[in-house]
């Protein structure tokens, strides 16, 4: 059985690239694909041209998953969901919590037997510029300035319950004021995960989270400074606000000893 939905203020452009039925999201070889892994595991890109103004669709699609991953959702009396549904709960979540999240424009999946076997999510490009590539090309002071929003950032999704690690290029910039640290306007993208809605709040949580984070910007080829890091902590526990934190030389030895223990245990095995 096939079941999908859309953004209905965005049906008139789905039909006119020709992307108004479910056979074109789930199977069809629409735009360009960026992406393609085991698993019928794809990420495409689509780009239209709406008024004057180019713009650029992102096609996620998943095909069969271990079940274990989709079971997992009924232990916390979920329905299971296809990767790309779970992200669509979860860019629901942050939107109901006035988190900055992609737009998501239409989504669906295949289900047989009460379980999916594979599903489709196609979001909206975000405008700006990718986190990463900012931090790259910037200068010491400007980096700086984007670790302090970042730490900012990042303290109000984990205050908020959500403990997703947050890579440098799951961040887009939208806007950023010359000379002014707290103008930048962040956007998250990718947000796939297989616990889709908040958690009870958690320091370890908090520390588990950021030192998934920090090994992955690092796998990635990023690396900060002390500075850099420094800036991050203080605005990250400021933006978190709760009680029982420790001081910010503590906080960022615990992620440390978390993110060695990991390194360690990935080189034993």
């Amino acid at each position: 059985m096939f079941w999908w939905q859309f953004d209905e203020a965005f049906r008139s452009v789905l039909d006119e690239a020709g992307l108004g039925q479910i056979e074109a999201l789930m199977d069809e070889p629409v735009g360009e694909l960026l992406d393609a892994s085991e698993g019928a595991r794809q990420l495409r890109r689509i780009s239209l041209l709406s008024g004057s103004q180019p713009r650029q669709l992102f096609l996620k699609r998943i095909g069969r998953e271990p079940l274990g991953t989709l079971l997992r959702m009924l232990v916390f009396g979920r329905k299971p969901r296809s990767g790309p549904l779970r992200e669509k709960m979860m860019i629901n979540a942050l939107a109901s919590a006035g988190l900055p999240v992609m737009r998501p424009l239409a989504w669906g999946e295949e289900r047989r037997f009460g379980l999916p076997v594979r599903g489709f999510l196609l979001v909206d490009g975000v405008r700006g510029t990718d986190l990463a590539d900012l931090f790259t090309a910037g200068s010491a002071a400007e980096r700086r300035s984007l670790m302090h929003a970042l730490g900012k950032f990042v303290g109000r999704l984990h205050g908020a319950g959500f403990y997703q690690p947050v890579r440098l290029k799951d961040v887009f910039c939208e806007t950023a004021l010359e000379g002014n640290r707290d103008s930048f306007s962040f956007v998250l993208i990718d947000r796939e995960s297989s616990k889709p809605w908040p958690s009870r709040f958690s320091l370890r949580r908090c520390i588990n989270s950021l030192a998934r984070a920090y090994r992955r910007t690092i796998r990635d080829g990023s690396c900060f400074s002390r500075d850099e890091i420094k800036m991050f902590t203080a605005s990250y526990l400021d933006a978190l606000n709760a009680g029982g934190v420790p001081s910010a030389r503590t906080f960022r030895r615990s992620v440390y000893r978390v993110v060695l223990r990991e390194l360690k245990g990935s080189l034993g095995r």
